[in-house]
C-alpha cells in the first residue's frame, strides 16, 4: 500500500512505526500495514529469509484494493530490489495494467517470474490481448497461470475457463503465424498452466 519504490529503511525508523501499530493491534485486534518505512524494512527481511531458505518470494504488483495507489504499483519501480535480491521473485497479478513492463522484467532478469493471477479473470475480454503481449516478450518458461480467486466458488470456475480460453487462443495464433510448432505450444501450455509453478514452488 506504500508503493513499489522500495528503499532501505533504517531499523530505528521501522521500530518507530511498529510501536503504534502494535498498540493498535492490542486495542482493536487488527491492523492495516501502511507505513512505508516498516513495509520496506519487512520486505527487505523477507528477501533475506527467502534467499537463506532457497524459497521464491511473491510481491503484489499492479491493481488491487482501493487504497493502493496504482501509480506506484508499476513493477518497474522494483528494479533496485530485483537487482539486489538473491531469491526468485514472483511478481503477482501480471502487474496489470503494467503487464508489458512486467514481461520485460521477466525477460531481462533471471530471478523474475510473472504470475497471471487476478488479471485472469478480471481483464475479461482483454485476456487474449494481454497474453499475446506477455508471451511475445517474457520467456514462456517464466509465466505462470493463477487466478487469485476468492469468496465465490464461481470465480474459480470462470477464471479457469477464461484462462484456458485466452491461452489456447494465443498459442493457436502463434502456431498459425509460425512462431511455435504444435509440440512447442503444447509444452508451453503445460508449463504455464502448472509445470513452471510446480518446479519453482517445489510441489
Amino acid at each position: 500500500r506504500s508503493g513499489l519504490v522500495v528503499e532501505a529503511a533504517p531499523p530505528e525508523e521501522a521500530a518507530a512505526a511498529f510501536a503504534p501499530l502494535k498498540e493498535t493491534a492490542r486495542r482493536t485486534g487488527q491492523v492495516r500495514l501502511a507505513s512505508k518505512p516498516l513495509g520496506d524494512y519487512l520486505l527487505g527481511l523477507a528477501v533475506e529469509q527467502a534467499a537463506a531458505q532457497n524459497l521464491p518470494l511473491q510481491i503484489h504488483t499492479g491493481f488491487g484494493d482501493r487504497d493502493a495507489d496504482l501509480r506506484w504499483a508499476n513493477p518497474l519501480h522494483l528494479r533496485a530490489l530485483i537487482e539486489r535480491a538473491n531469491c526468485p521473485l514472483v511478481l503477482l497479478h501480471a502487474g496489470w495494467p503494467y503487464y508489458r513492463e512486467l514481461a520485460h522484467l521477466a525477460a531481462i532478469y533471471p530471478n523474475v517470474w510473472l504470475d497471471l493471477s487476478l488479471a485472469i479473470p478480471f481483464a475479461t475480454t482483454g485476456i487474449p490481448a494481454m497474453l499475446r503481449d506477455i508471451l511475445g516478450m517474457a520467456p514462456l518458461s517464466k509465466v505462470m497461470f493463477a487466478t487469485d480467486a476468492f469468496t465465490m466458488p464461481e470465480i474459480f470456475w470462470l477464471a479457469a475457463r477464461w484462462g484456458r480460453w485466452g491461452l489456447g487462443r494465443i498459442l493457436d495464433e502463434f502456431i498459425a503465424e509460425g512462431f511455435l510448432s504444435i509440440v512447442e505450444a503444447e509444452s508451453a501450455a503445460a508449463a504455464i498452466l502448472s509445470g513452471t509453478a510446480q518446479r519453482l514452488y517445489m510441489v
